[in-house]
């Protein structure tokens, strides 16, 4: 009977069903095909250095010790992501998110970045109270008809105003 094997091995590919082909770094340095024991799932690329234990010819995967491999959480239903303190998303790469439908629900939403591009099939946008905006320069192109509709409307410009149009309406 041969003793239990608890060290690391190096990824030498995959088999069909995702399961790691490796050779241990320990004893024999054998070559086995591993079975997975991560609370998540890893796609392993060759050269990764996995944590391994076994006995005979039955290893499992317990750990990742350098991996260039996917990583990815899955449910089989709902599921909920909880903090009681702050809650930090990060991503050296960027973060993304797909879905049909995301909502976002705050008391307070802060956005803070040096760039934003916005591309939106339509977009409806209902305010409760005031809208304010200030920008350094401001420049819009609309290729269809353009409406505003007020109780009010003020434009007050510090230089020049200026309107071309063919026809011009004051009523």
């Amino acid at each position: 009977m041969s003793a239990l094997y608890v060290g690391p091995a190096r990824v030498l590919g995959t088999e069909s069903d995702g399961r790691p082909k490796v050779q241990v770094l320990g004893g024999a340095c054998d070559q086995v095909v591993c079975d997975w024991a991560l609370p998540f799932c890893y796609e392993p690329a060759a050269g990764d250095l996995l944590l391994v234990l076994g006995k005979d010819a039955r290893y499992w995967v317990t750990g990742i010790v350098k991996g260039a491999g996917h990583a990815k959480m899955a449910f089989r239903g709902d599921a909920t992501m909880h903090a009681h303190g702050k809650l930090h998303f990060g991503g050296d790469g960027g973060v993304r998110l797909d879905s049909p439908t995301i909502k976002l629900e705050a008391e307070k939403l802060d956005t803070e970045a040096d760039h934003v591009v916005q591309r939106i099939g339509e977009l409806d946008s209902t305010m409760a109270d005031a809208l304010q905006e200030r920008a350094g320069e401001c420049s819009r192109i609309i290729d269809g008809s353009d409406e505003q509709l007020a109780y009010r409307h003020s434009t007050v410009a510090n230089h020049k105003v200026k309107m071309d149009a063919e026809l011009l309406r004051l009523s």
